[in-house]
């Protein structure tokens, strides 16, 4: 099997989301033949120095990275994967999480760190660090439903002015006008929506010979480990 990185993992550094040890992460990505794998963490580098010494006993390249919370300018509060590709990422992405421990929000009893775009305007330059939309709750997610949620308010425009008789209607050309609008709204949410695509779908083995992305010929090994928990669990309850 090919050799294959995760770049998107969570450690129990990720309060109330991941109950894995380090050690048992970077464990069990050796024993699967991963050559690399990054820590992205919820808004923390807690974990990095522990981690990095972990792969670097396995063998393993360490990639260090974070998910961070960040505030759009709809005010929707996204998450965004960094990943740094070199040393001077890594300075880039710690001081961005030094600054987002400035800017608290109390969210669901806990105290989140949050990456503004002034943040990520300040300190990522270049091409030292890797970022990409995160999960569904990622900046791709928000920009395909506040488009979904845009087209809802057309449709739902156009069918009240279907109910206008007269072109000339104070209501009916104030529709018109929100409509033309919403559609030039939406043109643009495409644009940004074509433009993250292309971020999203990139090769990164590409970028580096050591690292890819765990494609669909190597989905075997995860059925295969399922099957083995599914049966291991059958032979507990027999016994």
């Amino acid at each position: 099997m090919k050799a294959y990185g995760f770049i998107h993992t969570h450690s129990e550094y990720s309060l109330k989301d991941a109950p894995l040890k380090l050690a048992d992460i970077v464990k069990e990505a050796k024993k699967m033949g991963a050559t690399a794998i990054a820590l992205t963490d919820h808004g923390t580098a807690a974990g990095w120095i522990e981690f990095y010494d972990l792969c670097k006993n396995e063998g393993i390249k360490p990639i260090l990275g974070v998910e961070a919370y960040i505030r759009s300018e709809t005010n929707s509060r996204t998450h965004l994967i960094l990943l740094a590709k070199n040393y001077t990422g890594y300075k880039e992405i710690s001081q961005a999480i030094s600054d987002s421990n400035e800017n608290i929000e109390r969210i669901a009893d806990m105290d989140i760190p949050i990456m503004t775009k002034e943040i990520l305007q300040k300190y990522l330059h270049g091409d030292n660090v890797i970022v990409t939309s995160a999960c569904v709750s990622g900046v791709l997610s928000e920009i395909l439903l506040s488009r979904k949620k845009i087209q809802e308010q057309v449709d739902s425009i156009k069918k009240k002015m279907d109910d206008y008789y007269s072109p000339y209607d104070t209501g009916y050309l104030k529709n018109k006008e929100l409509v033309s609008s919403l559609d030039t709204e939406i043109a643009e949410l495409t644009a940004k929506k074509e433009k993250l695509e292309i971020i999203a779908k990139r090769n990164f083995r590409e970028q580096k010979k050591s690292l890819s992305i765990y494609k669909k010929e190597d989905l075997s090994l995860y059925e295969e480990r399922k099957k083995t928990v599914r049966e291991r669990r059958a032979g507990n309850k027999r016994g």
